[in-house]
């Protein structure tokens, strides 16, 4: 491993200097994206409506994939689901 003198001159992490990590904070929530904690987001209906034309009564639980949400070419028309941009 090796480790340069000028890393000594780096701050300490700390909650006053964390807001400065904007990049990294990017990064995380990418990584979270593409490969979330869970696969599937449970959620309850509150009220009776249409989804795709699917009814959906109110509820009646519904399963959401997320990886596939995030990935997914229709739901990202602007961009591709693939490519990581830092905004």
């Amino acid at each position: 491993l090796l480790i340069r003198k000028d890393l000594q001159r780096i701050p300490e992490l700390n909650e006053a200097n964390l807001s400065s990590l904007s990049y990294c904070e990017c990064v995380v929530k990418e990584v979270l994206r593409l490969a979330p904690i869970n696969d599937i987001a449970a959620r309850t209906a509150t009220q009776d409506t249409f989804l795709d034309h699917i009814k959906i009564r109110r509820g009646q639980t519904i399963c959401i994939p997320l990886h596939n949400i995030n990935t997914d070419d229709r739901y990202w028309h602007h961009i591709d689901p693939q490519q990581f941009i830092p905004d």
